[in-house]
């Protein structure tokens, strides 16, 4: 593919600039600050889009180049070739608009993948590689090669990375690293112990032992409440027998009460009696001494007037007298005394005993009130005793149960949270592994990309950079070597390899472009862009490096940027055949 002709309606600095081009080589003239490097820049964005991503910058690509002029339109066109067809690619930076036309003017832009952040991929697509290769490639930017701004442990560092793997800016040797220590640091091995993944599967098995505690502690609670459910039927059996144990023994004393009072009143029923029948007795004594003393005052009265009267009849009241002693004391027997209603006594402690078990069964119902009619209180009292006792263990047993059941059911709590933090710790292991078994991958493909790079391309790469050298720098080095201990060793034109770093400065410079021409090779239909990229190159190095040029634009359009007449008369002096372009 090579570029055909670019339209600027405002790109940075440039504004409604039209420029042409032809195939081979182009040298792009202009002063400093006249937009050399930004038309660089326009055309990379024409083929690939522009990015509104920072990437680590301080502003972003489509911010860094906005029109100076706050009228100008944000874009342009391009017009490219690309085997035998011809395509206008028009782009609106400002809009996010974008159009592809085929020579018939025909819109075609549906042929072309599309990027939501960048357009039309038409780079892609026409040249076969992405923005980054075309970057690292393609384009070889100002003080790329400058030794006053690149170290030479730098520049033969990047010489290494295209060895490695044809791109200056990519390691293996660095990648394979990061990635070991990805994998030794931030994911962890088995050799680690102090590491993500180390401390996750602790982690992970402590929960996981944690929830099967957890389990136990389910089925030690279950086993808790079991108990303590039998352990209050015990305590409110024990409590019901305590209290019915009260209630008889209430019962009872209310009856031995009852049975003390009626007792009493039996015996003091007796007692009125027993004095009634004294005061009876007394009486009737009284009554006889008195009958009888009248009894016999009468007889002496008259036995008295009968001696007066008549003494043959004396005889009859000494007769009558001993009569009426006789008659009045047997008399006297046979009166009794008043008898006073007393009840039996048999009868009374019968009807409360009736009436103690009728309040038993009442109080305490069911069968056993049967058995506490017979027992005494003193027995009650002491099996009372006994029963609280056994309430008082079993109460402590329930307390305790009941703490524990507490503190497990607390401890429970905590296991859906402990659950949660599980599958959080498990996913996040899951992620780790998911993202070691990603870097394993990386290892592996990369150890066999870079492994297939060395059978495939790298010989191809080394014979092209040693054709390169061999032509660049006049036959004075011939070959250029690559360790497996990462060091570039150089022949020279006798045999002797010399390290790299043994080089001048000039040479070192030289040898890197060496090696991003051999990086280009196989890269014959991407036009190639060097801006003021030969500034410190001396006559003669530029002067060969001008002749291979002239040699690869055949197949790859080369367009050189420079503010200096030195391409241009090395480009005459060798009679290469060239289109300058006036950046006016």
């Amino acid at each position: 593919m090579f570029i055909k002709e670019v339209q600027v309606n405002g790109y940075g600095k440039l504004a409604d600039k039209k420029l042409e081009f032809d195939k081979g080589i182009n040298l792009v003239y202009g002063d400093n600050e006249s937009g050399k490097s930004t038309l660089a820049r326009f055309i990379k964005c024409m083929l690939f889009g522009t990015s509104k991503n920072k990437n680590g910058e301080a502003i972003s690509e489509y911010e860094a180049f906005k029109p100076w002029g706050s009228q100008t339109a944000y874009g342009g066109d391009m017009v490219v070739e690309s085997e035998g067809h011809e395509y206008k690619i028009h782009r609106e930076f400002h809009k996010g608009k974008f159009s592809i036309y085929d020579e018939a003017d025909n819109d075609i832009t549906k042929s072309f993948e599309i990027d939501k952040s960048r357009g039309a991929m038409v780079g892609d697509k026409l040249l076969g590689i992405d923005e980054f290769t075309f970057q690292n490639v393609a384009v070889v930017g100002q003080g790329k090669v400058r030794l006053d701004l690149l170290s030479q442990k730098d520049i033969i560092q990047k010489m290494i990375n295209l060895s490695q793997t044809g791109d200056e800016d990519f390691s293996y040797t660095d990648v394979r690293r990061k990635l070991d220590r990805i994998l030794q640091d931030e994911i962890g091995t088995d050799r680690t112990t102090t590491k993500p993944k180390n401390i996750l599967k602790k982690e992970v098995k402590a929960l996981k032992s944690a929830i099967l505690d957890f389990d136990k502690k389910r089925k030690n609670l279950q086993s808790s409440i079991i108990n303590n459910d039998k352990l209050a039927e015990r305590k409110t059996d024990i409590v019901k027998k305590i209290s019915d144990s009260k209630k008889v023994i209430e019962v009872k004393e209310q009856t031995e009460k009852e049975y003390k009072y009626e007792k009493a009143r039996y015996d003091a029923k007796l007692d009125v009696q027993r004095e009634e029948q004294r005061n009876f007795e007394k009486s009737i004594r009284l009554k006889k001494i008195i009958d009888n003393s009248l009894i016999i005052i009468a007889n002496i009265v008259l036995l008295v007037f009968t001696l007066i009267y008549n003494p043959i009849l004396s005889i009859i009241p000494v007769v009558l007298s001993s009569l009426a002693l006789v008659l009045n004391n047997k008399l006297s027997y046979r009166i009794s005394a008043p008898k006073v209603e007393i009840e039996d006594f048999d009868l009374i402690i019968a009807q409360l005993k009736k009436q103690e078990r009728e309040k038993i069964i009442k109080e305490v119902g069911g069968e056993s009130a049967e058995k506490y009619t017979e027992v005494d209180v003193d027995k009650l009292k002491q099996e009372i005793g006994i029963l609280e006792n056994q309430l008082d263990g079993i109460n402590y047993d329930i307390q305790r149960n009941t703490i524990e059941i507490k503190n497990m059911e607390h401890d429970l709590l905590k296991e859906k949270e402990t659950k949660d933090l599980l599958a959080d710790k498990s996913m996040k292991l899951g992620e780790l592994e998911e993202k070691e078994k990603m870097v394993l991958l990386a290892i592996e493909k990369l150890d066999e990309a870079y492994s297939k790079y060395k059978m495939q391309v790298m010989p191809k790469f080394t014979e092209s950079l040693r054709t390169i050298v061999s032509k660049i720098t006049s036959g004075k080095y011939t070959d250029v070597r690559y360790t497996d201990k990462n060091e570039i060793l150089i022949q020279e034109e006798y045999g002797n390899l010399v390290p790299a770093e043994a080089l001048s400065y000039g040479t070192i410079d030289q040898m890197y472009m060496c090696f991003r021409l051999a990086a280009l090779d196989k890269y014959s239909s991407v036009p190639i862009m060097l801006d003021e990229t030969f500034a410190y190159f001396d006559e003669d190095r530029l002067s060969e490096i001008i002749k291979y040029i002239s040699e690869i634009a055949k197949d790859n359009q080369v367009i050189i940027f420079s503010c200096s007449d030195r391409e241009e008369k090395l480009l005459k002096d060798n009679n290469v055949t060239y289109k300058k372009v006036e950046m006016v």
